[in-house]
């Protein structure tokens, strides 16, 4: 049959840049339920080990390029990749796809052997084009009554995109992981940050949730997901470091004893909430928990008993009573035993690693441990709690989600100090799944698992221009980070006049004075000048907020804040914002003093009145 198939004449001729792939589900490889919810998943699988270089072409293949889909010898659809790679914990590659034609019939293919075909050893492999005639004859037109030339114009099924976005989060996701929001102080970074959080979450754009309108309404979601974990909000100081960022070792009062314990900072609680969900994201419906799923199910199970009656009992080898606290933040058991003072404080990344140990584990020797027997007693707790919970089976897929860190005046803090080894760690490609992903041991846990950043959290900065010019910016964050120029916005302004005055051309006046003396980091934002009703309130921001910081741009320099206000000699001086008074030496100090005769004093009015602020522009 097979030298029948070779000596067969194909037409010699296929449309010029045909590519097309093969790609096996085999039934040997995976089962009938994991196939089917690949399918409908529409996840193409391809294990990182795969020989001779397929895995390598799987990953690297454009996000259009054509294969079709065989479940052993049985042809099941013709499809085309929508998105990048993914690489899981267990070294599988995950990508997904569009469905663009399911085959026709459903008998076996068994026409040739060749590694491009349903019968071939191969999994994932690219049709020769000189056989692409063979394919077009023996596979596209019986599979799918197709031509090559069919190919070209394919479009996809109705509803063939995942429908588990979870899967392929990369198609809908809201811009780059990490940002910087930049400008001159009052353009509306942290107002719009908020806003920004909370398209990023509901991968929605962004003016749908920062109109005025809307923003209300934003704000209470924003705080909800602050609540939820799903946000979390830090801003950058100089004191700010590692230990508030990243972890650090923190005293804590449990029971009246006094422990230590590493407890994380705000990075990695949101970190690991997102990598928590990102890896049950990528697992399959119906999959049966894996042996850490239930190490963390129980030790969750014991925290919660414990918060509910404030202490549980466990026993020692011999039968000794212990009580069973949890440290401050849930990573530790503290644990001692009835009648001694002393406690002790059981790791959890200890247990995790005696977790798959503890069929073997017969009496607290069996532990290497200088507190081998409270070790003992929190294994055998564990085991019971999971005893007790049984072994269930996941119904339903978990939905990815995106978290979000805010960290306002980003600038402020020293970022090399703050961030240390974890720079790297939050780049794209460096995040977990991706191509170049990296992961460290913190110095502070190095016993625990190595830890990276997942690809579903994103980092938003805040960073005011006023306080640092960009360009002294640490280089390796510049680097790691697409930034947003916010800059004053008159538009935003009311257009309706106050008290005869017009805001958004006192705004754009002022600010052009401003750029030609200092530069455009030092203008003014449009959020000194929002919210004025009458103009009562715009002589308050005049003299509580605007005059104030141009004191600061110019350190006290009252000519240049006159020439702001235009407060010069062809200007009548009543109406002069800042005005220049001439003080006599020696009618103030007498003759006694060898001083200048005149120096140049500056006073503010008073008052502000309409005709004052008009003059600015006029």
């Amino acid at each position: 049959m097979e030298m029948d198939e070779q000596n067969k004449d194909y037409p010699t001729l296929a449309p010029p840049n045909t590519r097309i792939w093969k790609l096996s589900h085999g039934t040997k490889t995976f089962t009938a339920k994991q196939r089917e919810s690949f399918a409908n998943g529409r996840l193409a699988m391809i294990h990182q080990d795969t020989q001779a270089s397929q895995s390598d072409a799987f990953r690297e293949k454009a996000d259009n390029a054509l294969f079709y889909l065989c479940h052993g010898n049985a042809v099941q659809g013709l499809a085309r990749f929508c998105g990048p790679a993914v690489l899981d914990e267990d070294g599988w590659l995950q990508r997904p796809y569009q469905l663009l034609k399911h085959a026709i019939r459903s008998t076996a293919y068994v026409d040739s052997k060749k590694k491009w075909t349903p019968q071939g050893n191969s999994t994932f492999f690219s049709v020769p084009e000189d056989e692409l005639p063979e394919f077009e004859q023996t596979l596209l037109k019986p599979y799918f009554d197709l031509s090559l030339d069919d190919l070209m114009n394919m479009k996809p099924l109705a509803g063939s995109t995942s429908p588990t976005p979870s899967n392929q989060f990369r198609q809908a996701e809201p811009g780059p992981l990490n940002r910087i929001l930049f400008g001159p102080p009052g353009t509306g970074k942290t107002y719009r940050s908020v806003a920004q959080a909370v398209a990023i979450v509901e991968a929605v754009e962004i003016a749908d949730v920062l109109s005025p309108v809307a923003y209300a309404d934003t704000k209470k979601r924003f705080d909800a997901y602050r609540e939820a974990g799903q946000i979390e909000f830090v801003t950058f100081h100089p004191s700010y470091s590692y230990q508030d960022f990243v972890e650090g070792i923190r005293p804590a009062t449990t029971a009246g004893q006094l422990s230590y314990d590493v407890e994380p900072g705000v990075l990695k609680r949101i970190a690991d909430a997102a990598a928590e969900n990102w890896k049950a994201s990528r697992q399959p419906a119906g999959r049966a928990p894996s042996d850490t799923d239930r190490f963390d199910a129980a030790f969750k199970q014991v925290v919660e008993e414990v918060q509910d009656e404030g202490f549980i009992n466990a026993r020692l080898f011999r039968g000794a009573n212990v009580e069973v606290r949890v440290a401050v933040r849930g990573q530790s058991l503290l644990m001692r035993q009835d009648g001694f003072p002393t406690q002790f404080q059981i790791a959890r990344s200890q247990l995790l690693r005696l977790w798959p140990q503890r069929a073997s584990i017969h009496k607290p020797r069996d532990i290497d441990h200088h507190t081998q027997s409270f070790y003992y007693a929190a294994l055998k707790l564990l085991e019971d709690v999971d005893n007790r919970l049984g072994t269930p089976i996941t119904q339903t897929q978990v939905p990815l989600k995106r978290y979000v860190l805010v960290i306002d005046e980003i600038n402020r803090g020293n970022i090399a100090k703050i961030f240390g080894e974890l720079i790297t760690l939050i780049e794209d490609d460096k995040r977990l799944g991706m191509p170049n992903a990296l992961t460290v041991r913190l110095p502070y846990s190095p016993e625990e698992q190595p830890f990276g950043l997942p690809p579903n959290l994103y980092l938003l900065g805040t960073m005011n221009t006023a306080d640092r010019s960009i360009a002294l910016l640490d280089t390796a964050l510049r680097r790691r980070f697409d930034f947003n120029e916010l800059m004053p916005d008159a538009s935003i302004l009311p257009q309706q006049l106050i008290d005869t005055v017009n805001l958004q051309t006192l705004l754009n006046t002022m600010n052009r004075r401003i750029i030609f003396l200092l530069g455009r980091n030092s203008t003014l934002g449009h959020a000194y000048l929002t919210d004025i009703r009458d103009f009562a309130g715009l002589e308050h921001r005049f003299f509580n907020r605007i005059i104030p910081l141009l004191q600061e741009y110019f350190f006290d320099d009252w000519a240049k804040i006159r020439m702001i206000f235009k407060d010069g000699e062809s200007k009548p001086k009543k109406l002069h914002i800042v005005r220049e008074l001439e003080n006599d030496a020696q009618e103030l100090f007498g003759q006694d003093f060898d001083l200048h005769s005149t120096r140049a004093c500056y006073d503010i009015a008073a008052r502000l009145t309409p005709e004052m602020i008009r003059a600015v522009y006029e």
